[in-house]
């Protein structure tokens, strides 16, 4: 599991070898990775990090949709409502 600093720092470094934009990037989060990778169809970039809890889930989302990089237009988008159960592990997911 990692905190918010942690999977912060790998999301970026993902990005940044993508030699993607911010934008070309969807964020979500999701207590079943595996069912929500399928859902996808098993993107080629698809990436995941298990969090300490939902709420370190939930800030680093925010911080990627709505703080992080500063240019607005470059934001990641936003997966919504899949599968978060607090009591079984919670995953921030990437595509």
């Amino acid at each position: 599991m990692a905190d918010a600093t942690i999977i912060k720092a790998a999301i970026k470094s993902s990005v940044i070898s993508s030699k993607l934009m911010y934008a070309d990037w969807t964020i979500g989060i999701t207590s079943n990775i595996a069912a929500r990778k399928t859902q996808k169809e098993t993107p080629l970039w698809f990436r995941f990090w298990e969090a300490d809890s939902l709420a370190v889930a939930q800030e680093v989302k925010q911080f990627f949709i709505e703080e992080f990089p500063a240019n607005i237009p470059e934001k990641m988008g936003s997966d919504e409502g899949w599968e978060l159960d607090d009591s079984r592990t919670i995953y921030v997911y990437i595509f």
